[in-house]
């Protein structure tokens, strides 16, 4: 619409559809031909992410005043430019979003998909580079269920409970699926609660089940972003629970890295900008410029909380009994 006539898909949109070579950023004819056999004709070609895709449509310029000149940069999805409005460009730079689904991503330099979790992306701002993902459909309203079951609706009370448990919960541990999950995939509904031992038990501490449902979520995460290679050293937070210092605390313990806040909300809509700079700098001097250097007057970020190294212990050795447990769950539907 911007450009009066189709425009081509940047690489990292095209990588979200699942129909597309990653390594070789151009479409695979065994995926195309497998939803229709003249899909390749209707999507045209895929280009680096930073391509200018042509000059801004007449209309724009007369019925809203932009200026003749202006150019359109190809498009990302909205997690592509999150990675980008979060400045996540190196191997260990990882963002977690915390909101209504919670997302961990982070820049690969080389990728490593998986056929049953994770979803890899072509880097939008770095043309030899990838983006991993890993997203939870339980996560803010999950959190907001037990605050609002167990803490009468109110953060400062839930903080509250939070402080009363240890990092591990003494060994108990909950896997709470208000709504079917994106990963692991597990369709059955409920909260699942288990003892120290892995044994079913019916119900926890009001203070128990505020850990468990922090800890499951971020554990979950950590257990699935290693699956595709997202190891951070350090996690920038965003998203509505990253206000909230006792819960960055939990994900600085579970990662074993410092984390980070955004002064600048909306990461999304801020990359989306930050792409469009970017794109017109490299229009500007018809050569591929490091996304870092075109942004010097990026916002910061503030750190909020560094790991406790006893805490990140006692979370490594969760893992393989959440792994368990998970599957368990899995097999039962």
């Amino acid at each position: 619409m911007l450009v009066g006539k189709v425009a081509p898909i940047d690489a990292s949109d095209g990588s979200g559809m699942n129909l597309m070579d990653i390594r070789r950023k151009d479409w695979l004819r065994e995926a195309l031909d497998a939803p229709a056999p003249d899909l390749a004709d209707k999507l045209g070609n895929i280009v680096p992410s930073h391509t200018d895709v042509g000059a801004l449509h007449a209309y724009y310029v007369t019925r809203y005043g932009f200026r003749a000149d202006c150019r359109v940069v190809a498009f990302s999805g909205d997690n592509p430019c999150s990675l980008a409005g979060l400045r996540v460009a190196k191997s260990g730079d990882l963002a977690i979003s915390l909101g209504t689904s919670d997302t961990l991503f982070g820049a690969l330099a080389e990728p490593k998909p998986s056929a049953t979790e994770g979803h890899i992306f072509a880097n939008p701002v770095d043309p030899d580079g990838y983006m991993a993902m890993i997203c939870r459909k339980n996560g803010s309203l999950t959190r907001e269920q037990v605050r609002d079951a167990v803490a009468g609706g109110k953060w400062p009370a839930f903080v509250q409970l939070l402080a009363q448990t240890p990092p591990g919960n003494n060994g108990r541990m909950g896997i709470y699926v208000r709504e079917p999950e994106i990963t692991p995939p597990i369709t059955r509904t409920g909260d699942f609660r288990f003892d120290a031992a892995g044994q079913p038990t019916e119900r926890f501490t009001a203070a128990e089940d505020v850990r468990a449902v922090l800890e499951n979520q971020f554990l979950t995460m950590r257990l699935h972003g290693e699956n595709v290679g997202l190891k951070p050293t350090r996690l920038i937070a965003t998203g509505g629970a990253s206000v909230e210092n006792a819960i960055l605390r939990v994900v600085a313990d579970v990662f074993g890295a410092p984390v980070y806040v955004a002064v600048q909300a909306d990461s999304a809509s801020l990359g989306a900008a930050y792409r469009a700079l970017h794109g017109w700098q490299c229009y500007q001097r018809k050569a591929f410029v490091p996304f870092a250097g075109a942004l010097l007057k990026a916002t910061a970020f503030r750190k909020a909380v560094d790991p406790d190294a006893a805490a990140h212990a006692a979370y490594t050795d969760l893992l393989p009994r959440l792994d368990g447990l998970e599957k368990g769950l899995m097999r039962q539907g």
